[in-house]
């Protein structure tokens, strides 16, 4: 992981280690990790227990070249996927058309947040699938109590598919898995934060409410830093 130099060090471009530079929980514990047992540092410099040498600036270039790598993705999903979705599904309906915006951008966060945008299968064998990691029993719950009252709806929305199995289109499929993940949020469209008050605060309890449930893990914390990732912003 390092190039001595010295009784110095820096990251070996070559050999970086399996940390996700973008993720600054994962670098922070990366960092610790490295850091003397007495917690001694050298100033613009982390030593690990044998006195070698981080350059934060070097760390520092890894980390932006890494959230410019996360924007250009969150950017491809948005334009490839999520904004066709969304604008087919405000044709039919006034809620998705007037809010476009608005429903584009808390499904490029809840992307992020879900998958950081590459995760097509829930870690520990989960069932969750797709880069929106939506459950296959929210998915079927959609169909039997949403889209089974919405036929011009529905009918869009299957149009999206490759005419594959829908567990599968979920996770391979990511125009379809835009729409379904937008439709979590619009069967709730009367409750929605979002809507009345649009940003990353209101994207972030709206997820934790509607999407990931008290029942998920996940915080409207890491959701913010994950959707600020997706505006290029650390």
């Amino acid at each position: 992981m390092l190039a001595s130099v010295g009784q110095n060090a820096v990251l070996d471009k070559n050999e970086l280690p399996d940390v996700d530079w973008g993720d600054n929980t994962e670098v922070a514990k990366y960092l610790l990790s490295l850091a003397p047992q007495d917690g001694t540092f050298g100033e613009g410099s982390l030593f690990d227990s044998s006195g070698y040498k981080i350059d934060l600036d070097e760390l520092e270039k890894y980390t932006f070249n890494n959230n410019l790598h996360f924007k250009k993705k969150a950017d491809a999903l948005l334009t490839n996927s999520i904004k066709p979705a969304i604008d087919e599904l405000g044709k039919i309906d006034k809620t998705f058309s007037k809010y476009r915006t608005e429903f584009q951008e808390v499904l490029v966060g809840t992307a992020a947040q879900e998958s950081s945008l590459k995760y097509r299968d829930q870690f520990s064998n989960g069932p969750a699938k797709g880069l929106f990691q939506m459950e296959p029993n929210t998915h079927d719950d959609i169909w039997a109590n949403v889209l089974a009252y919405k036929p011009k709806i529905a009918k869009l929305v299957m149009s999206f598919t490759n005419g594959g199995d829908l567990h599968s289109e979920l996770r391979n499929n990511d125009k379809y898995a835009a729409a379904m993940a937008g439709l979590q949020y619009w069967r709730y469209r009367s409750q929605l934060s979002f809507i009345e008050s649009p940003g990353a605060h209101s994207y972030a309890q709206d997820w934790k409410v509607y999407y990931n449930t008290t029942k998920g893990h996940g915080t409207t914390v890491q959701f913010i830093e994950n959707y600020l990732k997706t505006q290029g912003k650390p």
